[in-house]
């Protein structure tokens, strides 16, 4: 991470430096590593960066006795079938990483625009992104901004959340759009975007801000303070810290777990991490709905013999 905010080459990636990166299409590693950590590959996915991200933040919520839902798909269960929200290996689009409390100022959608004061407190639905390398970095906004990226990212969610509303509508609700409207009433899902410099995005920091005010509010003669704000001014620069670090570790550790594939052939990685073989049953194994069934018809037979 020290070599990213320099601008200097990795130590880690140098002596690899233009070996193949098995991924979707090859890549050749360059010395500052930037394309192995954007790299689509099917091991060292994004996702562990991101639910590590994910996770913390549920528990920076709950330590300041935040109430928060994880993956909260009961929002959509009287909408979605049960099989589709459920289903294994994924959730479906709509569905936020978290949803909690907070008091947040609206979303400002185009550039430079200046946030308004905070709203009401309302359950408000959470989506954590992470941004490694890529095109996002090469925007123009990410060219013309301090931390354009991440802002660019997250400007992106709240209208994929609207287009896998709609798909759902047409796959389940046709004509009218009953998903669209429930995720509207909770108004624009807000964004928690983190860079591979560990920046972040308007909306993680106005979250801390609140964390923060609504830790010192609650806690700060315990902690001895003099008064509520020169608690916010400590607990404020501890979760900068805490997140911050935190971000930082991760992102860097998201590029060492991917530096042992370098050079290994993509058809040993695919032929590797291809689908596994399908699993024949015993055809002699009793199912837990066989099992239910027996019980019911040994009850049935009870009752006639007695």
């Amino acid at each position: 991470m020290y070599t990213t905010y320099l601008g200097v080459p990795s130590p880690a990636c140098l002596p690899l430096v233009g070996r193949a990166i098995p991924s979707a299409p090859v890549r050749q590693l360059d010395p500052y590593g930037f394309e192995l950590d954007s790299a689509c590959m099917r091991f060292a996915v994004f996702d562990i960066c991101h639910d590590a991200l994910r996770d913390f933040m549920f528990d920076v919520a709950q330590e300041v006795g935040i109430r928060v839902q994880w993956e909260p798909r009961f929002i959509f269960q009287t909408l979605i079938p049960p099989a589709v929200l459920m289903a294994p290996g994924g959730r479906p689009g709509v569905i936020p990483d978290l949803a909690f409390a907070a008091r947040m100022p609206s979303i400002s959608t185009g550039r430079r625009d200046v946030r308004g004061a905070s709203q009401t407190e309302r359950v408000l639905l959470w989506d954590v992104k992470t941004l490694h390398s890529g095109a996002t970095y090469l925007c123009p906004r990410a060219r013309d901004e301090q931390t354009g990226a991440v802002a660019e990212r997250a400007h992106r969610v709240w209208p994929a959340y609207l287009a896998h509303a709609h798909t759902l509508d047409l796959r389940y609700h046709a004509p009218s759009s009953p998903i669209e409207a429930r995720l509207r009433s909770y108004t624009p899902t807000r964004a928690l975007v983190f860079g591979q410099y560990a920046e972040a995005s308007q909306d993680v920091h106005t979250l801390l801000e609140y964390l923060a005010r609504h830790r010192a509010t609650a806690q700060w003669r315990r902690y001895g303070a003099r008064s509520v704000e020169e608690a916010y001014g400590f607990f404020i620069a501890a979760l900068r810290r805490r997140v911050g670090v935190f971000a930082a570790r991760e992102m860097a550790r998201h590029r060492l777990r991917r530096i042992p594939f370098v050079g290994v052939p993509r058809a040993a990685v695919v032929a590797y991490t291809g689908r596994p073989q399908q699993v024949v049953q015993d055809r002699a194994q009793i199912a837990a709905h066989d099992f239910y069934a027996f019980q019911i018809h040994a009850a049935v037979g009870r009752a006639v013999g007695g």
